[in-house]
């Protein structure tokens, strides 16, 4: 993961550096969502099958419009989890219809960039075979260069070519799979979590101050830090996990089976049935956070202002079936709140029309309401 993560950063940051820009030209306060949808989504195409598109691209259109719909439909389509005869009433038949319909598309969409990958690592086999001698310390790095994943469906193929005849689950269904997980579900929770870190900022002006006193002061005039100079950074890390506290983006978590028959607090819960993990209750139980609706990032320290790992805290659920992308996830937002904090001073454009953090908007995840935020440019510390 190491490797992956020191061959993702610079990518993440130069998403960041673009979208800074883009803010910077802004001069009215704005609904980031859109710039979020692009960037983030963007940074996702960058981990997953190594590439970008343009703003306009009609593919991207696509897949965005695809996101934001099926993100939508989704949650309307709860109930189908449990009452699966419920397809065949015309509300949810239109839209089972759809995010079944739209699948397919996209697993074909993915499966012609899978192609195209595997004739480019097919053509570099072949010049490799036929090149010219090479030093051996060269070839060694050359090697290594090469074992290392350029992307997910990069380790995926390479996987698949060492395994052979006996490909085993690795199979190219499972991979399209695996992408819409990540694509999906990652970019919709990242730009939700996005959302609501960005607007706590602007609700929050002291401790937005706070935060980028203690950037400047990692910073020294740059304008940005890196993943590793986080562990300097305790306010700053603290302030983006209360925010994932303090509305959990997937309420209700994702739904499990019960493998096998087991008791919880009396109740017999027997082999195969879903269960669905309340994480809202999770992160508000006040027995273990006191005043949980109060937005704190001090929970999340020490008594010697080191960040503090909370075993209630789970916005990507925890054991073996957590999210796959939780640590992609909290790269981009490291890296994307702390390059908008050293360069601007958030504010809510319209204060006198309330907080849009009250009364969120629920589906699959959960959101603010509408808003728009004013980005000011600060002074080069």
């Amino acid at each position: 993961m190491k490797n992956t993560r020191g061959a993702m950063e610079p990518r993440i940051h130069e998403v960041g550096v673009q979208l800074t820009k883009e803010l910077a030209e802004e001069s009215e306060g704005i609904d980031i969502s859109g710039k979020l949808m692009h960037h983030v989504g963007n940074t996702m195409n960058q981990l997953i099958f190594g590439l970008t598109y343009q703003e306009d691209d009609g593919t991207w259109r696509w897949l965005r419009h695809l996101l934001e719909e099926g993100t939508k439909l989704v949650g309307v389509a709860g109930p189908l989890n449990f009452l699966p005869c419920l397809r065949y009433l015309p509300q949810y038949n239109r839209v089972f219809s759809f995010i079944t319909d739209n699948q397919r598309k996209t697993h074909t969409e993915y499966q012609k960039i899978i192609s195209a990958h595997e004739e480019v690592l097919q053509q570099e086999a072949s010049s490799s075979s036929h090149g010219a001698e090479t030093p051996a310390d060269e070839t060694s790095r050359d090697d290594e260069a090469k074992d290392t994943p350029r992307h997910i469906v990069d380790a995926y193929v390479k996987k698949r070519r060492q395994l052979g005849d006996d490909v085993g689950s690795f199979t190219f269904k499972q991979l399209h799979h695996v992408a819409a997980d990540l694509f999906g579900a990652g970019s919709e929770t990242t730009i939700t979590t996005l959302k609501w870190h960005l607007l706590n900022m602007a609700l929050f002006p002291d401790i937005q101050t706070r935060i980028q006193r203690e950037l400047d002061g990692q910073a020294k005039g740059r304008d940005h830090v890196t993943l590793g100079e986080g562990e300097h950074l305790p306010l700053t890390q603290a302030a983006i996990m209360e925010s994932q506290r303090l509305r959990s983006v997937v309420p209700l978590g994702i739904p499990h089976g019960v493998s096998q028959e087991l008791r919880v607090a009396g109740y017999r819960v027997p082999r195969d049935t879903m269960i669905l993990p309340l994480l809202w209750f999770v992160h508000h139980n006040p027995d273990t956070w006191p005043d949980p609706e109060l937005y704190r990032p001090e929970r999340f320290l020490d008594t010697e202002g080191r960040v503090l790992k909370h075993p209630a805290f789970m916005p990507f659920q925890t054991g073996r079936r957590r999210c796959i992308g939780d640590e992609f996830a909290m790269m981009i937002l490291f890296i994307f709140t702390t390059r908008i904090l050293l360069k601007f001073r958030i504010k809510l454009e319209d204060e006198l029309k309330g907080d849009p953090s009250q009364e969120p908007v629920c589906g699959i995840t959960l959101s603010p309401r509408p808003f728009k935020l004013v980005f000011e440019p600060r002074e080069s510390k």
